[in-house]
């Protein structure tokens, strides 16, 4: 059986909030772990995007011997905020790995797994994981069972007296404009935002809120007409550049969630002898 290789990583792709420095502490041994016999040459694009336009971009060239970098691995990469309005629209940042000749050089073609640092003046720092661009395998079978993207998310917090805010970031890192709608369990009027391609977007979940509610706790879910990068923030209402947290939202899956008892006694017999 011939064995399957590739020539790049599968894109990361990250949150890229206004009025906030992003460090980005590149993982370099990952890259060498995945490559056939541990040796060749890579090139790393890290791309800072807002409305369809590009900020920044940057790109290393590292070779590996016996899966590790060959001299100094590069220092973690830190991008300057790109505005300190935090009412600006955000922008996400692209992290792509590639073979510098375009040869198979990889075995397995799993993005980057790190947490980026997220920082502002007189604010707190917080980390954030990255997402799949594509090829996500839980999407994927999304979207098999359901025809449709949907992500959720269990407890929202909104309190106006406690100046507690929330807010859903939307990341189009496609070449196609989406369409999202974010419901509530309660069945509050959806909240629909146009996302255009290459863009980002914030929903305030205070709008959910009715002009003479002081608090509200739900669950969120929202759908799209393409796949779309999702986060969630906790931040001040009266200043949204004062994020406490940011982290990814669950997808719906697809998998049954009951399976027969033979089936599972194959698994677990497998795993045993595995």
């Amino acid at each position: 059986m011939t064995e399957m290789a590739y020539n790049y990583l599968v894109p990361s792709i990250l949150s890229f909030p206004s009025a906030a420095q992003c460090w980005l502490p590149i993982p370099w041994a990952q890259i060498g772990a995945q490559m056939r016999g541990g040796s060749g040459t890579v090139e790393l694009n890290i791309c800072a995007i807002r409305n369809g336009e590009i900020l920044e971009e940057r790109v290393r060239t590292a070779s590996f011997e016996d899966g590790v970098i060959v001299g100094d691995a590069p220092a973690p990469e830190a991008l300057e905020a790109f505005s300190d309005d935090p009412h600006q629209d955000p922008g996400f940042i692209e992290c792509a790995v590639r073979a510098v000749d375009r040869e198979p050089l990889f075995t397995e073609k799993n993005p980057l797994n790190f947490y980026s640092i997220y920082a502002a003046p007189g604010q707190k720092s917080y980390f954030s994981d990255n997402a799949w661009k594509m090829a996500a395998p839980p999407v994927i079978q999304q979207i098999a069972e359901y025809g449709r993207f949907a992500d959720a998310y269990p407890a929202i917090s909104i309190d106006r007296d406690r100046d507690l805010g929330m807010s859903v970031i939307l990341i189009n890192p496609y070449m196609k404009d989406l369409i999202c709608r974010l419901f509530s369990h309660d069945g509050r009027k959806p909240l629909r935002t146009r996302v255009p391609l290459m863009s980002a977007r914030r929903v305030d979940l205070e709008t959910l809120l009715e002009e003479t509610e002081r608090k509200w706790r739900g669950q969120i879910q929202l759908t799209a007409n393409n796949r779309v990068v999702t986060y969630i923030q906790w931040h001040s209402l009266r200043n949204p550049a004062a994020v406490s947290d940011q982290e990814h939202l669950d997808v719906y899956r697809g998998e049954d969630t009951h399976i027969p008892a033979t089936l599972q006694l194959r698994r677990k017999v497998g795993a045993l002898i595995s």
